[in-house]
């Protein structure tokens, strides 16, 4: 919370209500997902099943009308977080580049050119990605899978109950991944800055390398720092994959216990043929939340690790400082002076 809460602070105070209202948007799409599958159901049991076709066309307009209306408002949506998202990338690489240019010679032999770089291009970005992306799609998510849940309870609380017992086993997997991804995370993050950091070097000292002949030298350098940082993210993704499985068998198992208990309920009348379009429906509002997750953590843990890198060049200060008694001088230095002239 920390991290959100830094970057909530580097973005201006006027794109604060346009960034809470583009989450409010989320959340309420999100519920709008609820309205055509109930029109669904009054459309299977007050048309088809009853054979009755005065309401078919009031129907079909509202189910229409519900889904432009659910489209504008998350065009809107995007607009307004990808303003605010942008707003803070601006601000926060500012503040960035003013703070490098009052440190000091000792931090930047501590910090290499091509990290710096990285840090101020690429870690600032998944800083942008989190607010643009992330965040909307956790909200999206969780409005989603919460409000589905309750909505089928009220419908038939039996096959409702079978679905979501699926969860718990999904909220083990999650904890098993998450335990070891940070620090994943981190060194692939460590492995592609040393990375930046010898090209950087070497295209600034190109002529040196050419003078002494040490292309070859340096090329191989090169390939061993870019090897591993391919290790690093083969090893992230790998991880990954051994999770993946589990939690693409609990989504679909939803959509099983939906065609077969939600099958079985209808022939002995527990449910009737539009509360099982229901579940048809909505079945995949609950699937996709647990599908979502896996890169959620992933982007989580990606955000968590470059915005800490952000932090530590936002929280630095330069050993060498003014004294607090110090006078603004009004008079032009002579040797700048002697530069103008």
């Amino acid at each position: 919370m920390e991290n959100i809460k830094w970057l909530w602070g580097v973005m201006d105070k006027r794109y604060h209500k346009w960034h809470i209202l583009g989450l409010i948007i989320s959340a309420v799409t999100s519920l709008m997902l609820l309205i055509n599958p109930y029109l669904t159901m009054r459309l299977m049991d007050d048309v088809i099943v009853a054979q009755n076709p005065e309401p078919l066309v009031g129907l079909l307009l509202t189910m229409l009308i519900v889904k432009v209306t659910r489209e504008g408002l998350r065009y809107l949506m995007v607009v307004l977080l990808e303003h605010s998202s942008q707003n803070t990338l601006m601000n926060l690489r500012m503040r960035l580049f003013t703070r490098l240019q009052y440190q000091d010679m000792r931090f930047f032999d501590i910090h290499r050119t091509g990290d710096l770089m990285t840090r101020l291009s690429a870690d600032t970005d998944w800083c942008r990605h989190f607010l643009a992306y992330i965040d909307y799609v956790a909200v999206d998510s969780i409005v989603m899978f919460v409000s589905s849940s309750i909505y089928l309870f009220s419908v038939n609380w039996k096959l409702a109950l079978a679905m979501v017992c699926v969860t718990p086993l999904l909220m083990i997997i999650t904890k098993v991944y998450s335990k070891g991804a940070r620090r994943m995370f981190v060194d692939m993050r460590d492995k592609m800055s040393d990375m930046n950091a010898k090209a950087q070097e070497n295209i600034a000292a190109n002529r040196v390398v050419k003078a002494f002949a040490r292309e070859e030298y340096e090329e191989n350098r090169f390939d061993e720092r870019s090897r591993a940082f391919r290790d690093a993210n083969l090893d992230i993704n790998k991880r990954w994959l051994s999770f993946y499985p589990f939690i693409e068998i609990l989504a679909n198992a939803m959509t099983l216990l939906t065609v077969f208990f939600g099958g079985y309920l209808m022939i002995t009348d527990g449910m009737t043929a539009g509360e099982l379009t229901i579940f048809t429906q909505l079945a995949w509002t609950l699937s996709v939340p647990m599908r979502q997750l896996g890169n959620l953590l992933n982007d989580w843990q990606r955000f968590i690790t470059c915005s800490n890198k952000v932090m530590e060049i936002e929280v630095s200060r330069p050993e060498i400082v003014d004294s607090s008694c110090a006078v603004k001088s009004t008079v032009m230095p002579i040797f700048a002076a002697a530069v103008v002239t």
